[in-house]
């Protein structure tokens, strides 16, 4: 398959992989904007995720199979068996990050996006501090 990136329907072809995964991206920040508070959103986040990785290596997949190739004078976009190889390593590096979060991030407690609680600076230091402010005048002078 020959795609010019001259023509709309080419050009959007070429960059299928990218824009799969810049369309779940899109809908993994709208559901982590929604839900993030336990551990099952944590999960179903993580899914989704890989659900995403495993569309665009599809998509990488159908263009490496039926031999995309970009056609014209020097094109800013690669369409060889290089870039498949290089998605597709990126793409599962990203899956097996995914895959090694699960349990970190439950086991950390970092359910939501963000410094977590426990380590906020400003509770830790409320903590510290008997929970009032500490001003420069509070402070010994030596």
């Amino acid at each position: 398959m020959n795609l010019n990136p001259a023509i709309s329907r080419d050009l959007l072809l070429s960059l299928l992989p990218e824009l799969v995964l810049t369309g779940w991206a899109l809908v993994l920040l709208l559901f982590v904007a929604w839900r993030h508070r336990t551990v099952r959103d944590l999960r179903i986040t993580g899914w989704l995720t890989l659900l995403a990785l495993v569309s665009t290596a599809v998509a990488i997949w159908w263009l490496w199979w039926n031999r995309a190739g970009v056609r014209g004078v020097g094109s800013m976009i690669a369409a060889d068996d290089f870039r498949w190889v290089a998605d597709w390593v990126f793409v599962g590096a990203a899956a097996l990050t995914v895959l090694i979060s699960f349990t970190y991030l439950e086991r950390e407690q970092l359910l939501a996006p963000g410094v977590p609680r426990a380590a906020a600076p400003r509770h830790a230091w409320h903590d510290a501090h008997g929970g009032r402010r500490r001003l420069d005048r509070d402070l010994p002078r030596p």
